[in-house]
């Protein structure tokens, strides 16, 4: 495997690590973050996309990144993925056209600008005819090309570019093959990952992802909520967030009190998650 590193471009920061691997073991070569320049995240105008390359590059030298092989994530925002249950087993063309005809229900661009990839998690029998479990990830072509024409600016060369989810995903897995003697591929796990302007909740198993949905309230939404409710700026509000969070001593209670009803939007959302999969792949 040659050698890369990987790169998370946030709406606050951009995060980069790179992993050599030796004998199937890990080492950390190089780890950073830096802070994104204000403005720049959604802009696509060229002095914006500028200020985003020279950013890459002081994050890459600041972090000792020592290659130009990169592997980037899409948030998920910026994705729509959908578990197909017990599809019709199909091969070949008759697959790609019969994804792409279900994909069109749930995206808003026309389906000529779509990229989309997709893997079969599972075959089962269904009312006694052969059927498939397939996950599949869309984009829009736009989106792909953004992201190409960035890291081209910044002279990098571009290995993959994957969905957090499925980085996730994978993370996790080599994880537990390392930390756990009793680990158990099979068992499904769910991820709660609480980004800046979402938070995502995925369902995985052996580095599959076997559901992915993106939320409307990330981190960002708890630290606004603070703000409005102490009357204090936004910096002094994410301190209060990270240090004390639900905690009830801190402040009387007022803290927990605003915070809480978006934690419980939250924990609902992942016990939905939980149900769907309990009813529907209780294997």
């Amino acid at each position: 495997m040659q050698d890369f590193f990987g790169i998370d471009i946030g709406h606050h920061k951009i995060r980069i690590s790179q992993v050599s691997w030796k004998q199937d073991k890990p080492k950390l070569i190089a780890c950073g973050e830096f802070p994104m320049p204000p403005g720049t995240f959604a802009s696509e105008d060229k002095a914006s996309q500028s200020l985003l390359v020279e950013a890459i590059k002081s994050c890459m030298q600041e972090a000792g990144v020592t290659t130009t092989n990169v592997v980037g994530a899409f948030p998920e925002l910026s994705v729509t993925s959908r578990l197909e249950v017990g599809f019709p087993k199909l091969d070949g063309l008759e697959l790609n056209e019969a994804i792409i005809y279900e994909a069109r229900k749930y995206i808003s661009y026309p389906i000529d600008q779509m990229q989309l990839d997709k893997i079969i998690v599972g075959e089962r029998m269904v009312q006694g005819s052969p059927a498939i479990d397939v996950f599949w990830v869309a984009t829009s072509k736009n989106n792909v090309a953004k992201y190409l024409a960035l890291f081209e600016r910044a002279n990098l060369n571009i290995l993959a570019i994957e969905t957090e989810s499925i980085a996730n995903a994978r993370l996790l897995n080599r994880y537990r093959m390392e930390k756990e003697s009793d680990y158990n591929k099979d068992e499904s796990v769910v991820i709660v990952d609480i980004g800046a302007d979402s938070t995502t909740v995925e369902v995985v198993k052996n580095e599959l992802v076997l559901f992915s949905q993106s939320l409307g309230n990330g981190s960002d939404a708890m630290t606004r909520i603070i703000e409005m409710s102490f009357n204090i700026d936004s910096v002094t509000a994410e301190n209060y967030k990270k240090t004390y969070g639900l905690n009830t001593e801190f402040a009387e209670g007022k803290l927990s009190e605003v915070l809480t009803p978006l934690a419980q939007m939250l924990l609902e959302s992942v016990s939905k998650t939980i149900s769907f999969f309990l009813t529907k792949l209780p294997e």
